[in-house]
């Protein structure tokens, strides 16, 4: 394979053997904070093969804070990172067996707190299943307000029955409809849209595994 003049050679493992030696084929896609609060944030995105991964976030003045997953190797993620400071712009960057996806930076701004009461919770839940209808385990559920201006998604993992549940109070406020993206265990991502005025449960997404 060549691209912009570097000849590059695919060997078995997931890597690329390139001018700049081997590089391994689990880079992270759809790279974004989801979950953003005043003192954490999350980052969610696939990789197209199971890998180990943290998040490294960086501010300034110089912060460096992080997170890793728990358990095995995985395609999709969403990793949490604590003790962030409210109102402050900090870089996110992905580490995917122990290299550093440069090209994949997010910038991130955690949200002003609050003195006032904070809403209460408003759950929004679902399911994630195959064509056959089984349950998807530990599919990646991304909601989003549509909408011309931009804000923070929410996020979450679907557990061992293929269910989902996240806090949709700071979407509901902000969009007649909601945009519901789910990616599988094998990378592929299926999507829907609602009705935000409508209570859950949300209509299955339907995702192949193949």
């Amino acid at each position: 394979m060549v691209s912009g003049g570097v000849a590059c050679l695919v060997l078995g493992g997931g890597w690329v053997l390139g001018g700049a030696g081997l590089v391994p084929q689990r880079s992270p896609d759809r790279v974004q904070a989801v979950n953003v609060g005043g003192y954490s944030v999350g980052i969610s995105f696939a990789t197209r093969q199971p890998t180990k991964s943290c998040v490294v976030v960086v501010g300034w003045p110089l912060t460096l804070k992080g997170g890793c997953e728990k358990g095995g190797r995985r395609v999709t993620h969403l990793i949490e990172v604590k003790d962030l400071q409210p109102e402050r712009t900090y870089l996110a960057l992905v580490e995917t067996e122990g290299r550093l996806a440069w090209f994949k930076t997010v910038r991130v701004e955690t949200e002003a707190v609050e003195e006032q009461v904070p809403l209460p919770p408003d759950p929004g839940y679902g399911s994630v299943v195959d064509p056959e209808g089984n349950p998807v385990v530990g599919a990646l559920v991304v909601i989003y307000p549509v909408s011309e201006k931009f804000y923070y998604p929410v996020a979450t993992l679907t557990n061992i029955e293929g269910n989902y549940a996240v806090d949709i109070s700071p979407l509901a406020r902000l969009s007649d409809r909601l945009r519901i993206e789910a990616v599988s265990t094998q990378g592929i991502w299926a999507d829907l849209s609602v009705d935000s005025s409508v209570y859950s449960p949300f209509p299955p997404i339907t995702v192949r595994t193949d």
